[in-house]
């Protein structure tokens, strides 16, 4: 780079000259220059670098002595021609900044011109220096669209953006739920500096967040921790909030100072948990229930049938050891008729329970034909006329729901047999774009809906509830409606 070349304008007014200066300062790689101005004010460079001339796309022979507009690209030289002008009448320096674009896109000068008074008062030079911060103006660019994303990050996120400096505890929020009073709190917390967590914690998490914030202190770079707290609300209430912290930046020694964390209102997660370890209690509950019901079955019902066979039986031998041979014989026949009575009764109970409780194939069958084989043998060993209306459509629905329909309509048809007194049972089954409905109504004595529904009618409902479902009962003297519905899911 030339050290720098010289043009002793025409007129009155002599060249600056920048003593020892000068050397150093044309020897930068920004483009430096010394603009005269002429007697009407007109800018002309004096002295520049090669920089200039570089910019100017000729020679510096021929940047000497022209003004900017004339000699730079007019984008460039309009405008630092606009400022010269201000820095000329003003008599104060000037700074700005001005981006172009050029072919290998956004390019930022930051310019800075200091006017020199003459003699009579008036400014005879401006010193001017003009650098590229594209890449300074491209960081800040980038930390403001981060600075953004994140503001809308926190705004489309029910959680809460911070950065907690670990020294103090303060804290700054930087996005979060736009929600008025949600935001009031956040600005309490940040104005309270380093009591914030005394003020809104639960005082027996204190110890450890405490112990949790001294690991933030040894976390390493892309580490994450977490910690749960309860976090004290405007209404009063504690609610239970989750924090992922990480490292966001380091002191001069290398000591974390702060970390950036998100903080997630988990009210209802927690929520949602106990409901599902109360519904996994009550399904237990339920299936020992169940098994005492069976049990209870098994004895009452077929037990006595059992037993009454054994009866029969020991009737048939003392008809053996009685004294007149004809009677014996008649008293014989009618004991293994009773026997063999109560032995089918028995056995059909029991093949009837073991029907009632044999899981389905509804992968391999569908719902449909799932129903359809069921209540077709649930007909032929009850006896009941059992009449199916079917949407088959029903076999478009996700494994789960259609599992627990089915279930639906094997107890439906299990209590109509046990209990209901019934002849008939029809069952139908209906599907729209959001719902399934299951409809089984029966001709029997009916049930009273208000008292307890049991342990199979219980458990049912429980699992329809759990699906985002309902089922209703609905009873009078012409018997007995089942109402199950559940959202409709896609297989």
């Amino acid at each position: 780079m030339n050290v720098v070349a010289k043009h002793a304008a025409a007129g009155a007014v002599g060249p600056l000259d920048l003593g020892l200066f000068h050397d150093a300062v044309f020897k930068l790689e920004f483009s430096v220059y010394v603009v005269r101005f002429d007697a009407d004010g007109t800018p002309r460079f004096e002295q520049a670098n090669e920089t200039v001339a570089a910019l100017a796309g000729r020679p510096l022979k021929k940047v000497l002595g022209q003004r900017p507009r004339d000699c730079l690209p007019p984008e460039i030289g309009d405008c630092l021609e606009t400022r010269l002008a201000i820095c000329y009448a003003t008599c104060e320096p000037v700074l700005y900044e001005r981006s172009i674009e050029g072919p290998d896109g956004t390019m930022a000068f930051r310019t800075h011109l200091i006017p020199i008074v003459g003699r009579f008062g008036k400014v005879e030079h401006a010193v001017g220096i003009t650098r590229d911060v594209s890449f300074e103006a491209n960081q800040v660019r980038e930390a403001q669209q981060n600075a953004a994303l994140l503001q809308r990050l926190g705004i489309a996120l029910p959680s809460a953006i911070y950065l907690l400096n670990i020294r103090d505890s303060a804290i700054r929020f930087i996005g979060g739920d736009p929600d008025p009073e949600r935001q009031e709190w956040r600005a309490k917390a940040e104005a309270a500096g380093p009591e914030a967590s005394k003020l809104f914690m639960h005082p027996d998490d204190y110890q450890k967040v405490t112990q949790h914030r001294e690991r933030l202190a040894a976390l390493r770079d892309g580490e994450v921790e977490t910690v749960e707290f309860r976090i004290l609300k405007p209404d009063g209430e504690y609610r239970p909030h989750s924090n992922r912290e990480t490292v966001f930046s380091r002191n001069s020694k290398g000591e974390v100072e702060f970390v950036l964390g998100v903080s997630e209102d988990i009210t209802n997660r927690d929520l949602a948990e106990k409901q599902v370890r109360d519904l996994s209690e009550r399904l237990l509950t339920s299936q020992i229930d169940e098994r005492r019901r069976i049990a209870e079955d098994l004895h009452d019902s077929t037990g006595q049938h059992l037993f009454a066979v054994g009866l029969a039986l020991t009737r048939a031998r003392s008809s053996q050891t009685a004294g007149k041979a004809q009677g014996n014989r008649a008293m014989l026949l009618e004991a293994l008729d009773d026997a063999r009575h109560s032995l089918q009764v028995a056995q059909r109970e029991v093949r009837m329970l073991s029907y009632l409780l044999h899981p389905p194939e509804i992968v391999s069958e569908g719902l449909c034909e799932a129903i359809r084989n069921f209540a077709r043998g649930f007909a032929r060993r009850s006896g009941h006329y059992v009449e199916v209306h079917l949407a088959p459509e029903a076999d478009t629905i996700g494994d789960e729901a259609s599992l627990n329909l089915f279930r639906a309509c094997q107890e439906a048809l299990t209590n109509i047999y046990r209990h209901a007194e019934a002849s008939m049972a029809i069952i139908e089954l209906e599907v729209d774009d959001s719902e399934v409905r299951l409809e089984i109504t029966d001709d029997g004595t009916g049930v009273d809906p208000a008292k307890d529904l049991g342990v199979g009618l219980s458990g049912m409902q429980e699992r329809m509830k759990r699906l985002g479902g309902d089922m209703q009962i609905s009873s009078g003297p012409g018997g007995t409606t089942l109402l199950v519905t559940v959202p409709r899911t896609k297989s």
